[in-house]
């Protein structure tokens, strides 16, 4: 018997392929968290998420007793909130800061967190986006510093110079972003702002 015959035959007596929807996997990688509702908004990394829902499930919470948290650490914008006893009712929350957590992962929230630490700064949506702005481009250049290097061959002079603290001069940060400046259609909501996405 040829090895082709073989393979064939080993193959046609495996069980078929597991296939799961998007749904399912979405849900089965996301990480596990449990907090407690308060104020119909569940607080998780500093960032708060809020959803119809949230409030009726807050109510439903015995005393001491938190709700399942599922978080994509790819994407802060959303999460999804369920009770320990019915594990089949998840609602979803959305971030209360979108024009920041929207596409935001958690490492890109940890460094503007770290940046806010260093500057004795509250987390605002203005700040936020700012510093995110400046964190992906410092991020950006990282990449295209190593990548450059890569193809020169010399990846340790990349990683040598890759900064691995912040480098966001406050002063500047401030003077070169005032997003009031930048026509937003409501200046209490910063909806339309983008910040260029790392690839």
């Amino acid at each position: 018997m040829s090895p082709n015959e073989k393979w064939n035959r080993a193959i046609a007596q495996q069980l078929p392929p597991e296939k799961f929807s998007e749904r399912d996997l979405d849900q089965l990688l996301r990480e596990v968290h449990r907090r407690s509702i308060c104020g119909g908004r569940v607080t998780l990394f500093g960032l708060q998420w809020t959803g119809p829902g949230l409030a009726e499930m807050e109510r439903r919470l015995r005393p001491g007793q938190k709700a399942i948290i599922y978080v994509n650490k790819c994407n802060l914008g959303e999460v999804y909130v369920t009770l320990p006893e019915r594990t089949e009712e998840v609602f979803r929350a959305t971030g209360a800061l979108p024009s920041y957590q929207n596409n935001l992962t958690l490492y890109e929230h940890m460094l503007v967190d770290q940046w806010m630490t260093q500057h004795k700064e509250k987390l605002t949506a203005k700040l936020a986006i700012s510093a995110l702005y400046e964190i992906r481009l410092e991020l950006m250049a990282v990449a295209d510093e190593f990548a450059s290097c890569k193809k020169n061959k010399t990846k340790n002079k990349a990683i040598t110079n890759a900064n691995t603290a912040l480098t966001l001069d406050k002063n500047r940060h401030q003077e070169v972003y005032n997003i009031d400046e930048l026509n937003f259609i409501d200046n209490n909501t910063y909806e339309t702002f983008y910040t260029p996405k790392l690839e």
